[in-house]
């Protein structure tokens, strides 16, 4: 059982990439992806969407997600817990003190200032 389980992780991760590629508010088909990957048209709208929309997209959610996954097998290692969580060591709770901190001295919540407080915190 434990053999199968990488195969079927990487499977479904490739249908989930798949799927962000072919849908939107208009549903593109494998033949059109395909060209729109491997022979772009300037001129098709679909194949603008897909290069310069979808593609990224997809891409940045594999990279945050693996980000993801490798922090969390980093805490477990760290504190020895296979059960650990953020709020195991209180990151959570010392981002949230931060953001609230910060927005209440600065008076500003914006996209910006609310990464810059919520990192270090």
């Amino acid at each position: 059982m434990r053999r199968l389980a990488l195969p079927v992780a990487a499977a479904f991760c490739a249908l989930a990439f798949a799927l962000s590629l072919s849908l939107g508010s208009e549903v593109m088909g494998p033949s059109v992806i395909w060209a729109a990957l491997t022979a772009p048209d300037p001129d098709s709208l679909d194949h603008l969407i897909l290069r310069s929309q979808r593609l990224p997209r997809a891409l940045m959610a594999l990279q945050i997600g693996a980000a993801m996954a490798v922090s969390g097998v980093v805490l477990q290692g760290l504190t020895r817990n296979p059960l650990a969580s953020p709020t195991t060591l209180g990151i959570n709770a010392g981002a949230a003190f931060a953001l609230i901190l910060g927005t209440t001295l600065l008076g500003r919540a914006d996209a910006a200032t609310v990464s810059a407080l919520v990192f270090p915190g």
